[in-house]
């Protein structure tokens, strides 16, 4: 079975000058070695980073997370989603205890999926074919043109 887990560190001489990664911490039992990290980049990145802000959200909300300390003297820690585990990410905190912005925020906005566009059609026709146990769809039609 693979399963991935993912991480958003901060690195570099210091957090107020950060450098940012997104890592997949892979485990695949079909796969040797079992366990290994990618660095992402990309759609997976952006991808990585929806689980990541939504299990930053729910810990935020909740407390459902787990501590570990990078460098107490600059309050830098790094955090992990419970009890799922499937993500970590480094946490910079204020004199009080509470989350700084985070300085890898500047991430830009994943841009749209192709595969999810909304097209109308003009003359179009439905074909279903049963061919044994397979069954198809086939919609043809034209495209108007733009206006």
């Amino acid at each position: 079975m693979r399963t991935e887990s993912y991480t958003w560190s901060i690195y570099g001489p210091a957090p107020a000058n950060p450098a940012c990664k997104v890592i997949a911490n892979i485990t695949d039992d079909e796969h040797s070695p079992l366990q290994w990290q990618e660095e992402l980049e990309g759609r997976r990145k952006q991808e990585a980073l929806v689980i990541i802000r939504e299990d930053i959200a729910t810990a935020n909300a909740t407390g459902s997370f787990s501590q570990s300390t990078i460098n107490e003297h600059l309050r830098w820690y790094w955090r992990t989603i419970k009890p799922s585990g499937r993500s970590r990410w480094d946490v910079i905190l204020d004199e009080n205890g509470s989350p700084l912005p985070n300085p890898c925020e500047d991430v830009p906005a994943p841009p749209p999926d192709p595969r999810n566009v909304s097209v109308s059609l003009t003359d179009s026709v439905l074909r279903l074919e049963f061919r044994g146990q397979r069954f198809s769809m086939i919609l043809e039609g034209s495209i108007p043109p733009a206006a």
